[in-house]
C-alpha cells in the first residue's frame, strides 16, 4: 500500500482566520505610520531621522502583512485542494484509506511560494504579478527616498558610494543635496528604473552581473530601487543627442538650470543609453492617449510596462488619502481600475489618473 497522509483542514481554517485577523490588524497600524508620516511631511529637516525611523517600521509591517497574505493563501489553497482530493477518493469507491499526519515547515511553504511568484521572468508576466507593486516595502520607486530621510544607514551608504563612483570628489554633503535635486526632477528618472526592475524579474544573478550590485538590497530586503536610480541618474542626466542627430552631447540649458527633468524624446534616450551602456538593450515606442489599450491591459501589456508622461492631472491615492494636483509628472502605469482609471506607481506609492486629463503620452517598454 502507498503512503498516505491526512490534513487537519478544521485546525487550518482556524489558522487561515488568525492570519486574516493579523492582515487586518497590520493593516490598521500601517495605515497610522502612514498618517504620521503624512503630518511629518517636509517642515524642517529636524524630522528627517523621525521620518526614516517611522518609515522603515512601515516597511518592516508592510512586509509582515505580505507574508501573512501570502501564508494565508497557501494554506487556502491546501484546504481547497485536499478537499477536493478527498471527496475523490470518496466518490471512487468503498475502499478503507488509512491517514497519517503531514508535517510541513511553514516557513518552506510560504519561501516556495514566494519564490514561484518572484521567480517569473519580468519579461513574460503582467504588472499586477511583479514583485515592484505587491506592497512589499514600496509601491514602486521613489525619488525622494533618499533627499527626504526614506532609506536605511547601510542604503545610504551604498547610494553615496555609487555617486562617487562617478564623483570622487564630492563630500556627504554635496551629495546630499544632488539627491535634493534628483528629488525636483527624478520621476523620469524613476518610472525607467521601474521597468528595468520589472524587466529583471526572476533573472536576479543576471541583473547583479549587468548592473554591478544585486537586483535586492540584503541590508533592507527591498528591491534595490534607489541604488539604481542613483545610479541611472549620475550617469544619464543632462544628456541628449548630438547637434545632428548622432553622438551625445551634454544640454546646456540643463546644466544652467533653465530647463529640467525629463521629456519624452529624452527619457528615451537617456533610458536607452544607459542599457547599451551595460550591454542591454530596450526598445520603447511612443503610443497616443487613444491607442492605450484600457480594456485588455494587463494582456496587451504582459512582459512591457508602460509610462506615461501627464500634464495638469489630479492623482488620488487609491486607499482613499490625498488627492495631488501636479503640471508635470512621468508614472508607471500598472493597471486599469473598474471605473477605467489608470492604476500608476508615483512617489512609491499607488494613485489614480484619469486617463482623460490633461495632456497624457503614454510609452511602452519592451526589453530584450
Amino acid at each position: 500500500m502507498g503512503r498516505s497522509f491526512e490534513v487537519n483542514t478544521q485546525s487550518l481554517s482556524h489558522q487561515v482566520e488568525q492570519l486574516g485577523t493579523l492582515e487586518t490588524s497590520l493593516d490598521t497600524a500601517i495605515q497610522g505610520f502612514e498618517d504620521v508620516i503624512g503630518t511629518l511631511g517636509d517642515i524642517s529637516s529636524e524630522f528627517v531621522v523621525v521620518r526614516s525611523f517611522l518609515r522603515l517600521n512601515e516597511q518592516r509591517l508592510t512586509r509582515q502583512k505580505t507574508a501573512a497574505g501570502t501564508l494565508k493563501a497557501g494554506l487556502s489553497q491546501i484546504i481547497s485542494t485536499y478537499e477536493q482530493a478527498e471527496n475523490t477518493i470518496t466518490d471512487s469507491g468503498p475502499e478503507v484509506i488509512r491517514w497519517k499526519p503531514l508535517r510541513k515547515n511553514r516557513e518552506e511553504l510560504l519561501e516556495q511560494l514566494e519564490k514561484a511568484r518572484h521567480h517569473r521572468d519580468g519579461r513574460t508576466v503582467c504588472a499586477e504579478d511583479l514583485d515592484l507593486y505587491d506592497d512589499e516595502g514600496g509601491y514602486g520607486g521613489d525619488q525622494g527616498a533618499l533627499a527626504n530621510g526614506h532609506f536605511s544607514d547601510a542604503e545610504y551608504q551604498q547610494c553615496l558610494e555609487q555617486v562617487r563612483k562617478y564623483h570622487p570628489d564630492w563630500d556627504d554633503e554635496r551629495i546630499h543635496e544632488y539627491f535634493k535635486k534628483m528629488n525636483s526632477e527624478g520621476c523620469g528618472y524613476t518610472a525607467a528604473i521601474n521597468t528595468i526592475l520589472a524587466a529583471y524579474q526572476g533573472r536576479d544573478k543576471e541583473f547583479e552581473e549587468t548592473f554591478g550590485f544585486p537586483r535586492t538590497n540584503p541590508d533592507t530586503g527591498d528591491l534595490n530601487y534607489n541604488r539604481l536610480l542613483v545610479d541611472f541618474y549620475t550617469t544619464q542626466d543632462n544628456h541628449v543627442k548630438g547637434t545632428f542627430g548622432s553622438g551625445d552631447r551634454i544640454s546646456v540649458s540643463e546644466t544652467l538650470g533653465i530647463t529640467k527633468g525629463v521629456n519624452s524624446e529624452t527619457l528615451i534616450y537617456r533610458t536607452q543609453r544607459y542599457m547599451k551602456q551595460h550591454g542591454a538593450n530596450v526598445n520603447i515606442t511612443e503610443i497616443k492617449r487613444s491607442n492605450l489599450d484600457t480594456r485588455n491591459f494587463q494582456e496587451t501589456y504582459r512582459g512591457k510596462p508602460v509610462t506615461v508622461i501627464a500634464h495638469n492631472v489630479t492623482l488620488y491615492r487609491t486607499d482613499g488619502g490625498h488627492k495631488q494636483t501636479v503640471g508635470g509628472h512621468c508614472m508607471v502605469v500598472t493597471g486599469v481600475a473598474d471605473d477605467g482609471r489608470l492604476i500608476v506607481s508615483s512617489w512609491g506609492r499607488e494613485y489614480y489618473l484619469d486617463p482623460s486629463e490633461g495632456s497624457q503620452t503614454y510609452q511602452v517598454y519592451d526589453y530584450e
